[in-house]
C-alpha cells in the first residue's frame, strides 16, 4: 500500500526519467546512426541533450534515494541498492560480454574477463550504485543527514584529482546533482512553489538555461564541479556557469513535467521511466552491436533526411527496448535479475 501511494505521488518523477531516457537514446542515435565521418559532437541537438540529461537522471536518483534514507536502515539500504542496481548491472554486463564474445570473438574467455567487461559496461548504473553507497557511508558517520551530505559535497569539490577506480570520476562529476535531488525531496520544493508564480519561475529558469547554453555552444566550454581542475579565475567562472547551465536545464524539465503530468497523464513517457534501467542497457546493446555497424546513414544525404532517419531510429530503438522490458517483467526471476525488482 505504501509503495502504491508513493507511485501515485511521484508519477512526475517517472515522467522525468522517461523523458531523460529518450534523450539518451536520441543522443546515441545522433552518434551511432550517422556517418562515421559526421561530427556528431558539433551537432546542436546533441550538445543540448548532453548539457543536462545525465545530471537530470542522477538528480532523480537522488530524489528517490531520499525515500530510502527514511525507510531503510543503512544495512538494508545498501542491500536494496545491491538488489536494485548492482545485480542487474552485473547481469546485463555478462549478457553483453557473451554477445560480444559470440559475435566478434575478440574478448578473452574466462570469469576474470567477463567481470572486467561487466565493470566497464553501463557506467551510469555503476555511478549511481557507488554514489548511493558513498551517501549511505556518510549518513552512517554523522548524526544529521543534511550535514553529512553537505560535508560529502564539499569533500568532493575540494578533493584533488583522483584515479579512475570504481568509476570515481563519473561519481564525482554527478555527485552534486545526486545531493541536490535529495535536497529537493526533503525540502519538498516542488510542492512549495505558489501556483501564481509557477510559470514565472519556469520562464526565468528556462531563460537562464537558454542564455548559458548559447554561451557554452559558442565557446565550447565543458562541465566540471571539481576545484582540482581550477587553474585560475577563468576556470572558477566556467565551473559556476556550466553547473548553473546544467541545473537550470534539469529544473526546466522538472518544472514542466511536474505541472503537466497530472493533466496530460503522460502514460507512455512514464512507462519508459518505470523501465528505464532495461531501456538504458538494452538500447546500448542495440546501438553497439547493430546500429553503429549496420545502420549508419551515408554523409551525402541532405540534412533533413538524416534528421528524419535519426528520429525514426531513436523511436524504433525506444520501442524495441520498451517491449523487451515488458517481456522481462513477466517472469519473476528475470524481473529480479535484470530489473532489480
Amino acid at each position: 500500500m505504501e509503495e502504491l501511494e508513493l507511485r501515485e505521488r511521484e508519477k512526475w518523477v517517472d515522467a522525468v526519467k522517461g523523458f531523460a531516457i529518450y534523450l539518451v537514446i536520441l543522443g546515441h542515435s545522433i552518434q551511432y546512426a550517422t556517418s562515421q565521418d559526421y561530427n556528431y559532437a558539433g551537432n546542436t541537438i546533441f550538445q543540448i541533450i548532453y548539457s543536462f540529461h545525465m545530471p537530470l537522471f542522477m538528480m532523480m536518483s537522488g530524489y528517490l534515494f531520499a525515500y530510502s534514507m527514511n525507510k531503510y536502515s543503512i544495512k538494508n539500504g545498501v542491500f536494496a541498492k545491491v538488489r536494485g542496481i548492482l545485480i542487474p548491472c552485473i547481469s546485463w554486463g555478462i549478457i553483453t560480454y557473451l554477445i560480444d564474445l559470440i559475435l566478434y570473438r575478440k574478448q578473452k574467455i574466462g570469469i576474470a574477463a567477463a567481470l572486467d567487461y561487466t565493470y566497464n559496461s553501463n557506467w551510469f548504473l555503476w555511478a549511481v550504485f557507488f554514489t548511493s553507497i558513498l551517501a549511505y557511508i556518510f549518513i552512517s558517520v554523522f548524526k544529521k543527514k543534511e550535514v553529512s551530505l553537505a560535508i560529502l559535497a564539499v569533500i568532493n569539490f575540494v578533493l584533488p584529482d583522483t584515479p579512475e577506480y570504481f568509476h570515481i570520476q563519473s561519481v564525482r562529476r554527478l555527485l552534486l546533482f545526486f545531493i541536490i535531488g535529495i535536497a529537493i525531496n526533503r525540502i519538498k520544493i516542488m510542492n512549495k512553489l505558489p501556483p501564481k508564480y509557477y510559470w514565472i519561475t519556469l520562464t526565468i529558469v528556462f531563460s537562464i538555461y537558454v542564455c548559458l547554453m548559447i554561451f557554452v555552444l559558442r565557446r565550447g566550454e565543458y562541465f566540471t564541479t571539481q576545484i582540482c581542475m581550477l587553474t585560475g579565475i577563468r576556470d572558477a567562472i566556467k565551473i559556476v556557469l556550466n553547473t548553473l547551465m546544467q541545473l537550470t536545464g534539469c529544473f526546466s524539465i522538472m518544472l514542466i513535467l511536474y505541472k503537466i503530468q497530472p493533466k496530460c497523464k503522460l502514460h507512455v513517457i512514464r512507462q519508459l521511466g518505470e523501465n528505464s534501467i532495461v531501456i538504458y542497457v538494452f538500447s546500448g546493446i542495440l546501438f553497439f552491436f547493430l546500429i553503429k555497424d549496420y545502420c549508419r546513414i551515408p554523409e551525402e544525404y541532405r540534412y533533413c533526411i538524416k534528421a528524419g532517419y535519426v528520429l525514426v531510429i531513436s523511436l524504433i530503438i525506444t520501442g524495441i527496448s520498451y517491449l523487451t522490458a515488458k517481456l522481462i517483467n513477466r517472469n519473476k526471476w528475470t524481473k529480479k535479475i535484470l530489473m532489480g525488482k
